[in-house]
């Protein structure tokens, strides 16, 4: 038999029986209270629908609550039809008393929680009546493997060591639902276990329904909403990240931290939407402004014209005088001329030649040279 949605790792076996439901009881009470208008099987929040109002609990019991040292629960505690609660004095008292639960939420204990136990019994039958969609055992150890979203069915459940993985495949609202059915016994964790949440897997969506008792190891970190018929107990150092609904024994709890596991609201997918791009152009518009010219009265000032006339300044370069030249004087003596006058034709008969000489200087006169 497959498991719906599918086993990631096969294992030992355990194997699925007919079971026997309350349903009709259950269905009855439900229907008493939804008329006299005390209950309402309407989930608050984000808590799971299959629990109504038995989801806003972390601890739901039968008969008694137990605590041991020091345990911090977020989440309502509801006792009912028991009364005893034990070791839940407040941990900011002075002095802080040795067993003692620092819790955020309310606890309620008798008939007021009436309500939430019977959405509490209605829950484990709906589960316990899934069995038949089980179609091929589960195995009984659940350490060390993955578990596709489904339904998964033995009598028996024990996570002994290593990681339990639960696989969403990205969807947060799948769920994983573990049965022993109304003939199964136990739920066991061993220490220092746990269990991981992959691909939006949440631990509100994990359910374990147990015929008996559960019990979670120490130290281990264990999740997931369990529905036990009887008991469950969480040994030294547990944690759970989920919630303890026992229907008729007790809840017994020893230094532990318990966080009711709430389911978150998935995100929707962001929608980008790409508006197309419009271009608009606007017609150029040209306004050309009349000029107007503004003629100012022109003042015309007249300035004073000053005329500055330098003095014109030649310089004078002084020539030199001529030096004078004494040339020697040249005295030139006339000496009154001898004439001696001789006849032609006496000069002739003579036979004297005549010459004529110049003027001599230097007192000279003439000569007369003669020849015969």
């Amino acid at each position: 038999m497959m498991p719906k949605g599918g086993q990631a790792n096969a294992g030992a076996t355990g194997l699925a029986r007919p079971l026997t439901r309350n349903i009709v009881i259950g269905s009855l009470i439900a229907a008493l209270f939804a008329f006299l208008g005390g209950f309402s099987s309407e989930a608050g929040g984000a808590t799971p629908a299959r629990l109504g109002t038995a989801g806003n609990f972390a601890v739901l019991a039968g008969s008694t609550i137990t605590n041991a040292n020091m345990t911090t629960i977020t989440g309502d505690v509801g006792l009912f039809p028991g009364s005893a609660v034990t070791g839940f004095d407040l941990c900011t008292a002075v002095p802080a008393p040795a067993n003692c639960v620092d819790l955020t939420g309310a606890l309620t204990v008798g008939d007021v929680a009436l309500e939430p136990k019977t959405a509490l019994l209605t829950a484990y039958d709906e589960l316990v009546s899934l069995e038949n969609t089980c179609t091929e055992p589960t195995p009984v150890e659940l350490g060390g493997k993955t578990f596709l979203p489904g339904v998964y069915c033995s009598n028996t459940f024990l996570l002994s060591a290593g990681t339990l993985t639960l696989d969403a495949v990205g969807d947060p609202d799948a769920e994983f639902i573990f049965l022993t059915g109304s003939g199964g016994s136990t739920l066991d964790s061993g220490v220092g276990t746990q269990v991981a949440f992959i691909n939006g897997a949440q631990a509100c969506n994990l359910y374990f329904q147990v015929a008996s008792s559960a019990t979670i190891g120490v130290d281990s970190a264990f999740a997931g909403n369990i529905l036990a018929r009887t008991s469950i107990s969480l040994a030294t150092g547990a944690t759970l990240d989920g919630r303890a609904l026992a229907q008729n024994g007790a809840v017994t709890l020893d230094d532990n931290t318990i966080t009711r596991a709430d389911c978150e609201t998935a995100v929707p997918p962001t929608t980008t939407t790409t508006m197309p791009v419009t271009t608009t152009t606007m017609p150029v518009t040209t306004t050309t402004m009349p000029v107007t010219t503004t003629t100012m009265p022109g003042t015309t000032t007249t300035m004073p014209v000053t005329t500055t006339t330098m003095p014109v300044t030649t310089p004078t370069t002084p020539v030199p005088a001529p030096t004078p030249t004494t040339r020697p004087v040249t005295t030139t003596t006339t000496v009154p001329a001898t004439t001696s006058t001789t006849s032609a034709a006496t000069a002739a008969a003579t036979g004297i030649g005549i010459t004529a000489t110049g003027t001599g200087r230097g007192g000279g006169g003439d000569s007369l040279t003669g020849g015969a």
